[in-house]
């Protein structure tokens, strides 16, 4: 797929950013209830419904999880219904994804992330879609899941990783050359592994949930089921979505004081990705 000169094409701004996210996830509220899936907003984004009705000002993106069932019969239904003009990107939907996070975008836009890795196939303006799994009861078994899902998870990063970054050649070369053998195999392997890893536990059969792919780790990550099946409708901007009902504990686990904002020098978007009015070749 052709990458387009960004140089040549106009970058959008943060409002235009946060209000093309927002109606993706309109949509994408829509499609869910339409079709009974569940969904809560999460992370940055449950804390922006909660502490400013909206975006966290300087915050670009939108994140939504999704008990796994539900992920799934997403997966399934998009295929003969699509969620208005835009696309969903999965390892279901695409051979060729190359994230464990599912997006939800609109490729009218194109996105130019920095983080120096491949990102195929492009994309534009997203939503993320982090997926909701089983967690064991036993603090044993906690930790050997997130051990092997982080493990996963370096493998797979290591995979797809571009060291363009480095000047120091010596260190670019040693770094390349301990990714080679995960590079030989490929990003699929590694993301699909850590995918399988996931989800070894089942949502429906524990006591206990949480983002085990792609999520903030042990420590934040382990709930009680209940958190991710009792929702309420929360205002964000014009529009109500659902958070967890108890998204005190929720955001009080990930942010401790989340009502408090941060220092000043700490209000900039951590995501470093730009993006352009301009469609997917």
């Amino acid at each position: 797929m052709k990458r387009e000169n960004t140089s040549k094409i106009r970058k959008l701004t943060l409002n235009e950013v946060q209000q093309e996210s927002f109606e993706i996830l309109k949509a994408f509220h829509n499609y869910c209830v339409e079709n009974n899936l569940r969904y809560q907003l999460a992370y940055g984004t449950c804390l922006g419904a909660i502490r400013h009705k909206g975006f966290i000002p300087w915050d670009d993106d939108v994140d939504v999880m999704m008990p796994r069932p539900d992920f799934d019969r997403l997966n399934e239904l998009i295929s003969t219904q699509s969620i208005q003009n835009y696309e969903l990107l999965s390892l279901r939907t695409s051979s060729i994804y190359s994230s464990p996070l599912a997006k939800i975008h609109n490729p009218s836009t194109l996105a130019e992330q920095q983080y120096y890795q491949l990102d195929v196939p492009q994309f534009g303006v997203y939503i993320d879609i982090f997926v909701v799994d089983g967690i064991p009861d036993q603090v044993v078994d906690q930790q050997l899941l997130f051990k092997k899902a982080f493990s996963a998870r370096r493998k797979w990063e290591l995979s797809i990783k571009r060291f363009g970054y480095e000047k120091n050649y010596l260190k670019r070369f040693l770094k390349v050359l301990l990714a080679l053998p995960f590079r030989l195999i490929g990003y699929r392997y590694w993301v699909e592994q850590y995918e399988r890893i996931s989800k070894t536990y089942i949502f429906n059969e524990q006591d206990y949930a949480g983002v085990v792919l792609f999520g903030e780790g042990q420590r934040k990550e382990i709930f009680k089921r209940s958190v991710f099946e009792e929702s309420v409708l929360k205002q964000f901007r014009d529009k109500e979505f659902y958070v967890p009902a108890s998204y005190d504990t929720y955001l009080s686990q990930m942010y401790g004081d989340y009502m408090q904002l941060p220092p000043e020098e700490q209000r900039i978007s951590k995501h470093g990705t730009h993006f352009y009015d301009c469609p997917i070749q």
